[in-house]
This record gives C-alpha cells, sequence and structure tokens, in this order.
C-alpha cells in the first residue's frame, strides 16, 4: 500500500517545558509519511527556537513564526500551508502514542473513511483516566453526527481525529471566540460520509494548572454556552433528525454550569451571575425529567434536577455541603 502523506499541525505558545516531549512523540511514528507543521503563535519564551532546532534535524518539520493570534489562528494558518492527503491536529502540551497515525490511517484505508476518530488518556499530575470506546465502530454520516452531538461515544476534541484534508476546503476555526472545537468539529462532520472509531486509546491530554475546570462561573465558562446553542441552531437550520439530542446536549451544559456556580463560585462570581444563574435553574426545573428519567445521566445532574424544586440558595447549600461536595467531585470529570 502507498502510503499517502499526512500533515500534522501543532499550534505553540509557551510551552517549552512540554514541547520536546510532544514533537517527540510525533517524530517517532511508525507511520513515516508524515509533515510535521509547528505553528509558533508569537511566542515568548523558548519555544520558537526549539522548533527551529528540530526542523534543523527532522527535514519532515516545517515552522511558521507569526503574530499571536490564538489557538484558532494557529490552527488556520498550518491547514493553509498543509500537503497532505490527510492532516491532523496536536495540542503542543501534550503527546501521542507511536502507533497513533499508522493505526487510524489503516482504518481511513479500510473502510474509505473521511475521519478516524481514536480514545484518549487524561493526564492527571497522579492519575491517568482512559477515555475510549470499548469497540470500533463504522458510522455513516447520520450515525456519526448523532454520536458528536451526544458527546460521549464521539467528542468534539480536534486532536483525537485524522481528516481528509478536503473535508476543510470551506471550513476554519473561528478565530477570536471560545469552545472552537465545538464551534467546528460538527461542521467537519457534516461534510464526511463514512466515519470510523478505532478502541484504542491513542492521545495524551495533560491536564495543566491554570485549567479553565474548577474555577468557577467564568465568562468563559458561559462561552461554552454560547458554543453549544450556535452548533444546536446550525445544526437544526439544515435538519430537524436532530432536536431531541440536540436539546438534551443544551441542558446538559446549563446543568454543568450550575454545578459549577453552585461548588465553585466565588463570592464575587456568585452576586454577579446571580440572575444568568437563576434562568438557568429555572429552565432546569421545567425540564428536570430530562435527567430525571434517564438512567445514564450523571449523578450531579439527577441531584440538581431533584433539588431544582426548592429554592435555588436552598440548593446552593446543599450542593456546598462537605460530604455532597466530595461526591460529586469524585463522580465528575470536567470534560469541556
Amino acid at each position: 500500500m502507498n502510503e499517502e502523506l499526512i500533515s500534522i499541525i501543532v499550534p505553540v505558545y509557551n510551552v517549552e517545558e512540554y514541547l520536546k516531549e510532544c514533537i517527540d512523540s510525533i517524530i517517532n511514528q511508525t507511520y513515516k509519511r508524515i509533515e510535521i507543521i509547528l505553528v509558533d503563535d508569537g511566542s515568548t519564551d523558548k519555544s520558537g527556537k526549539i522548533c527551529d532546532d528540530y526542523a534543523k534535524i527532522d527535514k519532515r518539520i516545517k515552522v511558521v513564526h507569526k503574530e499571536n493570534g490564538g489557538l484558532s489562528d494557529a490552527r488556520n494558518v498550518g491547514i493553509s500551508v498543509s500537503s497532505g492527503k490527510y492532516i491532523a491536529f496536536v495540542d503542543s502540551d501534550d503527546w501521542v502514542e507511536k502507533t497513533m497515525y499508522k493505526k487510524m490511517y489503516s482504518l481511513c484505508k479500510k473502510y474509505d473513511a473521511d475521519i478516524c476518530v481514536c480514545g484518549y488518556f487524561r493526564e492527571y499530575k497522579d492519575e491517568t483516566i482512559s477515555k475510549c470506546s470499548s469497540k470500533g465502530v463504522v458510522y455513516k454520516k447520520e450515525d456519526a453526527l448523532r454520536e458528536l452531538i451526544k458527546g460521549v461515544t464521539i467528542q468534539d476534541h480536534a486532536w483525537t481525529k485524522l481528516y481528509k484534508k478536503s473535508l476543510w476546503e470551506h471550513i476554519e476555526y473561528p478565530v477570536g471566540k471560545g469552545y472552537e472545537d465545538i464551534r467546528t468539529t460538527y461542521r467537519v462532520f457534516q461534510e464526511a460520509g463514512i466515519v470510523c472509531l478505532l478502541s484504542e486509546s491513542m492521545y495524551h491530554y495533560r491536564q495543566r494548572k491554570g485549567s479553565i475546570a474548577r474555577d468557577g462561573f467564568t465568562n468563559k465558562k458561559i462561552e461554552w454556552l454560547e458554543a453549544i446553542k450556535e452548533m444546536d441552531h446550525d445544526i437544526k437550520e439544515n435538519s430537524v433528525e436532530y432536536n431531541d439530542i440536540l436539546y438534551k446536549r443544551v441542558k446538559e451544559v446549563e446543568c454543568s454550569l450550575l454545578r459549577e456556580y453552585f461548588l465553585y463560585s466565588t463570592s464575587k462570581q456568585y452576586k454577579e451571575k446571580y440572575s444568568l444563574a437563576k434562568n438557568l435553574y429555572m429552565d432546569i426545573r421545567k425540564n428536570r425529567n430530562i435527567f430525571l428519567k434517564d438512567k445514564n445521566a450523571m449523578k450531579s445532574f439527577k441531584l440538581i434536577s431533584i433539588l431544582s424544586c426548592f429554592p435555588m440558595k436552598f440548593t446552593a447549600g446543599i450542593m456546598r455541603c462537605k460530604f455532597i461536595k466530595k461526591y460529586i467531585e469524585k463522580k465528575y470529570v470536567y470534560y469541556a
């Protein structure tokens, strides 16, 4: 089998501590016909120099230096200079298994798939959690989009996927907006025919300090809801087939935001975001059966749905009880 070129795009910004591990893991891929596009997005540390040093020792590496424009802009630049039949993305503080692209490419060729999706590891300081489908599956377009909307078997992350580059002909990441994966991945899936799943975790997603997880009810978190609602609106414009699962996904994010509000908001956040949280709370009260009747719903969603019968101040007090908070944190992994 004649191997086709895969372009692996790595946006880089101030990650000198982790960058070598990332690049080494890509250089050492068992699939050798790759180009590695390192987009230095205006780094102020030694990241840019590290990129240039690697380019001197491996001719497959292409370095682009640009002014800081954010993750979406860096990815778009990477796509624009890529030459591969396939493209993939790696975040510069993460790393990948050496057989990742060999296995994903093989599945794409076997099933004539436009996208291959693999599992991934969440890498915490003292723990590794694998997020992976239990079996390989081949989806037609409609079923793949349905699974993506659900966000369980297939999630929005850019970096767990190998794509045919042709899917991106009319698609770019939204510059200046948060949650770019949510705003973009569904659009790529709408262009795809066949999507296949590799039932192995291949990507290592590093959880660093400074993550937006568990930092309260911030404006950044509210962008999460805005991104989901944007996806909801765009898909509904073209099809009513996904209305039920889109509705549920929106409610899941609303419930997640309430959980953040109750558990982690500072006093200032609690006061500033009270009106928005109150609206979300009343909406969950009206639609609480969506979680109460779902045996697979997260325990925290069920708890908030039950407590929504009571005044919000009462629910906030219950959620912040030491026992309840500890229980929820054991069950809950932030995934946005």
